[in-house]
């Protein structure tokens, strides 16, 4: 993941296992969350921006499959699994009397 604080001060504990991000409370399933345009999730507690998820566009591979149907060659694109290296946190400072629940 890459990481970017947006302004001084503290964050909001994260934590990824695979492609799920815990944050502020929340799970989030990355891969689930992937389509095949950039995703932007924001993460808002009491008014107040903890966090911007960017997920970049799905990319496919193209797999040529053995197989004719009606003596033509078949063809399918399959989705290839996120990188969740690709993935952009945009973490904002918290302001200390709110308490963001569930830290990670």
């Amino acid at each position: 993941m890459i990481i970017i604080e947006m302004n001084e001060g503290k964050k909001a504990g994260y934590e990824l296992n695979g492609t799920i991000l815990r944050i502020a409370g929340r799970e989030i399933d990355l891969q689930v969350e992937q389509k095949d345009v950039e995703r932007k999730i924001d993460i808002i507690e009491n008014g107040q921006y903890v966090a911007n998820i960017i997920i970049p566009p799905a990319r496919y591979k193209t797999i040529e499959k053995t197989e004719t149907i009606d003596g033509e060659q078949v063809v399918i694109e399959v989705q290839e699994p996120l990188d969740v290296n690709t993935v952009i946190i945009q973490l904002w400072a918290v302001k200390e009397d709110n308490k963001i629940e569930g830290g990670i």
